[in-house]
């Protein structure tokens, strides 16, 4: 699925599970939103993408985009559904966003907005902010090794 249509279909998913008033369902619905990703190739399963602090194997593999601002596009998998659904979530939010912006993005915010402290285990709300660290850190490192400024606007009310 190209990035156009997945953002689409994405976006569909996105307005369901705010819609959702039932945790069972919006579970359901980001496992479902997982499944809207394209695999991830095998010879990005490595070390150098998996996120370290998840219980799942997750991977992020970012792809900068050229331009001024310059932005970035993530690619995720994982071995959990869930997790994977999750993944999906958060790159949704900021896939092809200037690389300022999703270092300063409000993930704490995001997951307020979607009530996803309220039926996710301790363990998986660990890896949400491990997922959530990494794609901070990839955009920020991707500033300092090219001298772009980190400093935004405040970001956005991270909806879509």
């Amino acid at each position: 699925m190209n990035q156009t249509n997945w953002s689409q279909t994405a976006q569909k998913y996105i307005e369901d599970i705010r819609d959702c008033d039932d945790s069972s369902d919006r579970f359901d619905l980001i496992m479902e939103l997982g499944d809207t990703l394209d695999p991830l190739d095998d010879k990005f399963k490595s070390e150098a993408y998996r996120v370290q602090g998840c219980t799942a194997n997750v991977w992020l593999v970012p792809e900068f985009l050229p331009g001024d601002p310059a932005r970035v596009r993530f690619s995720t998998d994982s071995d959990s559904m869930m997790v994977r659904g999750l993944a999906a979530l958060l790159i949704s939010q900021i896939n092809d966003k200037p690389c300022a912006e999703v270092a300063n993005f409000d993930f704490k915010k995001l997951a307020d907005e979607f009530s996803l402290h309220q039926f996710l285990t301790p363990s998986r709300s660990n890896g949400l902010f491990a997922m959530s660290k990494r794609l901070g850190r990839i955009a920020a490192s991707y500033l300092e090794v090219t001298g772009e400024s980190q400093q935004t606007d405040p970001p956005s009310s991270g909806v879509v």
